[in-house]
């Protein structure tokens, strides 16, 4: 590849980001043709974090937060695991519907379907996004998505690992008409769009305002104040909020997160908390009616309640008397969290990229790493009397993982990466063993 043909794909990507793309340089036939955009803007959101993190530094903003960065973006790996073993489950039943129950062929070479395929997406996507939030039950995979106290890039990264289960249904219609390869286009395009809209950084951007989802009309979105409950679904354009009656201006500054907040950097907790919640409290009740209002009316109703709950129940807050979840860890656990999720980040990575070439039982090991070493710093950065318990035994497990598996060459990795992990991981274990001893003797003096 020349250095100019680099230059253009990443320039393309770049653009991708604002959903810059001109139909003619994507459109195409199949949809194995169809360029992986989200896996090629992922460099690009990392470098815009990082880029943000300085920005905030200079304007002297609120900082980026350790702890919740690494919560947000552990949601985004957590939520792409289920890659591991299975495709897109929204893709693969869209081109089965198309495949089975297509109407009329739209010709996937034509300019107006690929402006169909921007305006029906984004329609569609509105909808999903507002019954993620009207339905208790698809709420609790959207929440994911909001339990962030920050709003700022890392935000974006905040995904659920179930929402993909739900919304799929809502893009089916889409396939009587439309290919599948300019489907695949824009579902991407548009999740790439919003991924910039998550920041504080930038303010108003002038008339684009009244057409785009904008940084502005998504911070209302991420509000818990009682008037931006429930506002702002779009996804690329605002028309759709402004037309069934959704839309709020940003009046004044936001406290993000939920209004019942989770308190927690567990990943699991994060992802699968509300639902557990939520399946106890249906069970809780004895009317049946109750049992189902439950899980398929809005996450604020209660019995005697409407629909959606009561918007007088959620209390006036404001930034100043706001306290967010920030449990005490020391800057060496936050620096050390830091530098074991970057290399957790980096496993993960190379799990997604050449899992065709792995076996299962490889993919496997692989998976359960990736979710006990997320799961470990969470619980690390949250200062739990067990973290180091808990750490110590996963430095070993990868050491043990490495005797085993790793030095005879049953999983293959480059000589320099599996040294550097020996000693990172040896030196590791010796550190929590010395702090889990600690917490021992100071148990037994009690």
């Amino acid at each position: 590849m020349t250095n100019a043909t680099a230059m253009q794909i990443n320039f393309l990507n770049v653009r991708s980001l604002f959903y810059l793309l001109a139909p003619s340089e994507s459109m195409f036939e199949t949809v194995e043709e169809v360029p992986e955009y989200t896996k090629q803007a992922v460099p690009l959101f990392l470098s815009a974090v990082i880029l943000e993190f300085l920005i905030k530094v200079i304007l002297r903003k609120d900082p980026t937060r350790v702890n919740d960065t690494i919560s947000s973006i552990s949601a985004g790996i957590v939520s792409e695991l289920p890659k591991l073993y299975i495709g897109s489950l929204t893709l693969q039943s869209y081109v089965w519907v198309y495949e089975h129950y297509n109407l009329i062929k739209l010709p996937w070479n034509s300019p107006w379907t690929w402006i169909f395929g921007l305006f029906s997406v984004d329609l569609g996507y509105y909808w999903v996004h507002r019954i993620g939030h009207e339905v208790n039950l698809f709420w609790a995979a959207h929440q994911v998505h909001h339990s962030s106290e920050e709003y700022n890039l890392a935000t974006a990264l905040r995904q659920s690992v179930l929402q993909q289960y739900f919304s799929w249904a809502v893009y089916l219609p889409l396939a009587l008409l439309m290919p599948p390869s300019v489907f695949l286009v824009h579902i991407q395009l548009n999740l790439i769009f919003q991924f910039w809209i998550h920041t504080e950084v930038i303010d108003r951007i002038g008339p684009l305002e009244y057409i785009l989802n904008t940084p502005s009309h998504h911070r209302v979105h991420h509000s818990r104040n009682p008037q931006y409950i429930d506002k702002n679904y779009a996804g690329v354009l605002i028309i759709w909020d402004r037309i069934f009656g959704t839309f709020e201006p940003e009046d004044e500054p936001g406290v993000y997160g939920l209004t019942s907040p989770i308190a927690t950097w567990n990943p699991l907790e994060i992802q699968f908390g509300y639902l557990i919640k939520t399946i106890k409290r249906s069970l809780s009740y004895n009317n049946l009616y109750h049992k189902i209002a439950t899980c398929f009316n809005g996450p604020g109703w209660q019995p005697g309640k409407p629909r959606l709950g009561n918007i007088e129940d959620i209390p006036k807050i404001d930034r100043q008397s706001f306290v967010k979840y920030n449990p005490k860890c020391s800057s060496w656990c936050q620096g050390y969290c830091l530098f074991h999720f970057v290399v957790t980040a980096a496993v993960n990575q190379e799990l997604l990229t050449f899992k065709s070439a792995m076996s299962m039982t490889d993919i496997t090991i692989g998976f359960i790493s990736v979710l006990l070493s997320l799961y470990s710093l969470g619980i690390l950065l949250e200062s739990r009397y067990y973290a180091p318990f808990v750490e110590y035994t996963r430095c070993m497990l990868y050491l043990a993982l490495d005797a085993i598996l790793i030095s005879p060459g049953y999983i293959i990795l480059p000589s320099a990466t599996t040294t550097f992990l020996k000693i990172i991981f040896s030196l590791s274990s010796l550190l929590w063993i010395t702090r889990a001893i600690k917490i021992s003797a100071k148990t037994k003096e009690y």
